[in-house]
């Protein structure tokens, strides 16, 4: 039965840190997470019991500074919600503000590594 338990926070901060992490080993210096490719990852959507509002809790507490909600629904919660995150992820990250033209340039070509979320 353990294979029908709800997904909670914790299974989703795993994926999302490895899905970041993954990110970063391409060399990547940015990344677009939407919630509805997360939790399909994690497993449990789409379905009528979905974790939608723990997914997008996570996602924004995954936040730092420099990351930027792209979309988000009405409602706040949702599979649209769409987060920049900046990479390589640091503590603090105040070294954004510093960041060069080339590397703005880079991040305008963000990797999208929604394709790489789907369930395998």
């Amino acid at each position: 039965a353990s294979g029908l338990m709800a997904q909670n926070t914790e299974d989703f901060r795993r994926a999302l840190t490895e899905l970041l992490r993954s990110a970063e080993q391409l060399g990547f210096v940015g990344v677009d997470v939407r919630a509805g490719n997360l939790h399909r990852r994690v497993g449990g959507y789409p379905q009528s019991n979905n974790r939608m509002a723990i997914c997008c809790g996570v996602m924004r507490e995954f936040m730092a500074p420099g990351d930027e909600i792209v979309q988000e629904p009405p409602s706040r919660d949702g599979a649209s919600v769409t987060i920049r995150y900046q990479l390589p992820r640091r503590k603090g990250r105040s070294c954004i503000t510093a960041r060069s033209k080339s590397d703005a340039c880079k991040h305008r070509l963000l990797a999208r590594l929604n394709a790489d979320v789907k369930s395998r």
